[in-house]
């Protein structure tokens, strides 16, 4: 799921974890680890801005499916399904 934030994805990938699969999924914010770096340099200053042009620029550098292989990695290995938000 892709949008701006406070559009409800959060609220949607709980709704699908819960009622399709019972609670036995995995869910991921997909911008969670662009928070946590954002956050190592500016602490609680970090504004959408910020972590736009981050996000970007990981992309630019390290291809365009960086943030993807950063949770395959993560995630390649489990055996229930993966709810991304």
């Amino acid at each position: 799921m892709g949008s701006s934030g406070g559009a409800g994805k959060d609220t949607a990938a709980n709704y699908i974890k819960d009622n399709l699969f019972n609670g036995r999924a995995v869910k991921h914010a997909l911008g969670e680890p662009i928070h946590e770096l954002a956050e190592q340099f500016a602490g609680d200053k970090v504004q959408r801005h910020h972590l736009q042009d981050l996000g970007e620029s990981i992309r630019s550098i390290f291809g365009h499916e960086a943030w993807i292989n950063l949770l395959d990695e993560k995630y390649g290995g489990i055996d229930v399904p993966l709810i991304i938000s």
